[in-house]
């Protein structure tokens, strides 16, 4: 028998060493001489592979008596040990009269002090619970998040590098540029949320001002709004949804009554007519923007047919907002003036699926929701790209380019002089993404655009074009015999099983002498190994020092682009 280590705080002890098949009435006949018994539970483990006996918990009416049965079995520690010995051993002892035959092991042998019982939560919903406090962090400090943006899981960091990006700007733009509060992970759909404090939606700085900047950053950046956002919510809210009110229906009607507070509580900020429309996060689940837009349209019949406010009106449990009853309020899914956001920004209701156990989650499940009190809304639409009737993936390669470029201008503003004029050497280029840009935007003379495969007719009839159908090695050897000396720029978006050959034909064009003194390079690399983001900029890290050792660059960057896929890079630079 082991001796217990403390003295028990509680009325439970436990008991183990069970005779095979105990019932409880046999627990009970044994430890009712200390006193009165109030609950005996046996744990039996029915899984063949984990051989274990039983155990039980017994609980006495008070801590006394527990405290009384530790310690009596502590006394009898020794004699309780040489009867388990024995009959351990199959054997029997004439001269001992306290040792038992084999056919009668103890009904029990060891006895120490059991913690209090409290709430017992399996790792699942001990990990909800956690996780419930790291948001409740995020989102009930001080400067609460009054922002939040949908990204997908594999854009969340280069989302969060954007934002510090952003935050340079602070000094220029203090009421319109975003802080940084935190992220969280959605368990729907490889969805991330990104908490954001913006003072212009908190009332403070120029309206017009805010919104020209969110469309030029964010809402009108083309590579935003295709490759980092899904979506935005201006919300400024915080309601607990409790397990009891986590029926749909009941869900819903507490997220519209929160969403009609906050107008009736800001009647003053709008005029006589107000148009919602609603939008919710996530929507599909348990058709959560169904159940919303339905609970929104019974409460404007309601306010819609509810008398004028009373100055003593009769107790009435639902809520009134007398304030919106003097405004004609509406839905609208296009043309309106305040947008009615729901964000779920916990769901505690994953711990359900626990397949060892039957318990409920008893944690509160967090929503954010707000309806902007401005002029206008933020709400994402995607802006196309000029000409987006073209093959998509010429316009998915152009903005990767353009990103690229206006990243490096911002990081190295005295390196990348202007382009106009010259000519670029476009290795991969194919369907003409880059080669489009190159011409278009950055007003280069010529672009060599080397690929074997097609290219674009509406790139390839640019003018200033010239399509060198071919290997990029053959391209190299062609212009060298043309005598061609004077490429300033060479871009490079291939896709090869060994990404080295990247900057192996980089140093063979400039071995060969068609690049010009001082020129710029862009190279994707495309890493097929490896899962991890650490992994994929080692290889980029490694890739760029080989390139160090082969040939003098200067003023190198590189990036992992919204544009990227999770295992490229994109480096830019200067040959010396």
């Amino acid at each position: 028998m082991s001796l217990p280590k403390s003295t028990p705080t509680s009325n439970r002890i436990f008991v183990s060493g069970l005779r095979p098949a105990t019932q409880a009435d046999e627990l009970r006949n044994a430890f009712a001489e200390f006193g009165s018994i109030a609950s005996i539970e046996i744990v039996n483990f029915s899984n063949k592979k984990r051989k274990r006996e039983q155990f039980a918990f017994i609980a006495f009416e008070s801590e006394a008596v527990a405290r009384e049965v530790v310690s009596k079995h502590a006394d009898d520690a020794s004699k309780v040990l040489t009867a388990t010995a024995l009959t351990m051993r199959g054997t029997s002892s004439d001269s001992d009269s306290d040792s038992l035959p084999n056919d009668n092991p103890p009904l029990y042998t060891i006895v120490k002090p059991a913690n209090p019982l409290g709430p017992r939560y399996s790792k699942r919903v001990r990990k909800s619970m956690d996780e419930q406090e790291q948001i409740l962090a995020l989102v009930q400090r001080k400067d609460a998040p009054n922002m939040v943006l949908q990204v997908h899981s594999s854009h969340l960091d280069r989302m969060i590098q954007y934002i510090a990006d952003l935050e340079k700007e602070k000094s220029a733009h203090p009421t319109n540029v975003p802080e940084y509060i935190g992220s969280s992970s959605s368990k729907s759909r490889n969805i991330s949320l990104v908490f954001l404090r913006i003072l212009s939606i908190a009332g403070e700085g120029n309206v017009d001002e805010s919104r020209n900047y969110w469309h030029r950053h964010f809402v009108g950046n083309p590579v935003i709004a295709r490759f980092g956002l899904n979506k935005l919510y201006a919300v400024d809210r915080l309601v607990r949804v409790s397990p009891e009110q986590q029926d749909i229906d009941k869900r819903a009607n507490l997220l519209v009554n929160t969403a009609l507070d906050i107008l009736d509580n800001n009647s003053k900020d709008y005029d006589d007519h107000v148009i919602l429309k609603a939008q919710a996060f996530p929507p599909k689940q348990d058709n959560l923007q169904q159940h919303i837009v339905a609970a929104l349209e019974r409460q404007i019949r309601e306010i819609e047919s509810s008398p004028d406010p009373d100055p003593d009106p009769d107790p009435d449990p639902e809520p009134k907002y007398p304030n919106l009853q003097k405004v004609h309020l509406t839905m609208a899914t296009m043309d309106y003036t305040h947008l009615f956001s729901s964000v779920q920004v916990f769901n505690p209701r994953t711990c359900e699926k626990n397949t060892n156990s039957t318990e409920k989650c008893t944690v509160d499940e967090l929503f954010m929701v707000g309806v902007p009190l401005m002029p206008y809304t933020i709400e994402l639409e995607s802006e196309k790209v000029e000409n987006s009737d073209e093959n998509d993936e010429i316009c998915r390669a152009y903005l990767k380019l353009k990103e690229g470029m206006d990243n490096y201008r911002r990081d190295e503003p005295a390196e990348l002089l202007s382009l106009n004029g010259k000519h670029a050497f476009d290795c991969g280029s194919s369907p003409g993404g880059w080669t489009k840009y190159l011409l278009q935007d950055e007003g280069c003379q010529t672009v060599f655009s080397c690929d074997p495969g097609a290219l674009h007719e509406s790139v390839e009839a640019m003018q200033g074009t010239r399509y060198l159908k071919m290997r990029g090695t053959d391209a190299i050897d062609l212009l060298r015999e043309e005598g061609c000396t004077n490429v300033s720029l060479w871009v490079s978006d291939m896709c090869l099983v060994d990404p080295k050959q990247q900057v192996d034909h980089l140093v063979e064009a400039k071995e060969k002498g068609i690049l010009a003194a001082n020129a710029f390079f862009v190279l994707t690399l495309k890493f097929n190994t490896g899962h991890s983001k650490e992994t994929f900029d080692r290889f980029a890290c490694q890739e760029l020092e080989r390139l160090k050792e082969l040939v003098k660059v200067e003023s190198v960057q590189t990036y992992h682009l919204f544009s990227n896929r999770k295992g490229e890079r994109t480096i830019m630079g200067r040959l010396v």
